[in-house]
């Protein structure tokens, strides 16, 4: 009973996080500027390549591809600036979201007090910093991409 109430309130958690991650105005997210922005030590998310992260990236679950509300994950064909930036932003709300979902997570060992909280807890953080390195590890380049493209197509920012 512990175990589907712990696999229950993780299902209610993730189900809320994309309504409630679809309100946030995408203003409040700047993929250069802090948290979001790349820590040195992250070598523009170079530092992910010894995680082999271009190998498992694309086989883990993605909710754009399920949930049509969703900005898709993908890159086009022939980007726009535009386009590099909301897929920037998103990869901000991304990792937003699943940073929460970790913080959300302590209610886990109140359902299940003792071991059996702890491994689910465990196992909730490890199955959500898959997608937040992916976001850390994507977001650089993303970024690169849209400022290259800014430099020939965009209006010019007005300070």
């Amino acid at each position: 009973m512990k175990l589907f109430l712990c696999v229950l309130y993780c299902a209610a958690i993730g189900i809320l996080s994309n309504p409630i991650a679809a309100l946030l105005p995408r203003s409040w997210f700047d993929p250069e500027k802090a948290p979001y922005a790349s820590f040195s030590w992250e070598q523009d998310g170079r530092i992910y390549n010894r995680l082999g992260i271009r190998l498992w990236k694309d086989h883990v679950p993605d909710m754009s591809k399920i949930l049509k509300n969703m900005v898709r994950k993908e890159v086009a064909s022939r980007p726009t600036c535009q386009s590099m930036d909301t897929l920037a932003r998103e990869t901000c709300i991304s990792e937003a979201v699943h940073w929460a979902l970790i913080l959300l997570s302590p209610p886990l060992l109140l359902i299940w007090p003792g071991i059996g909280g702890w491994i689910c807890t465990a196992l909730w953080i490890a199955g959500n910093l898959p997608f937040i390195l992916i976001q850390r590890y994507n977001r650089p380049r993303l970024v690169h991409t849209r400022n290259r493209l800014r430099k020939t197509q965009c209006i010019p920012e007005t300070v």
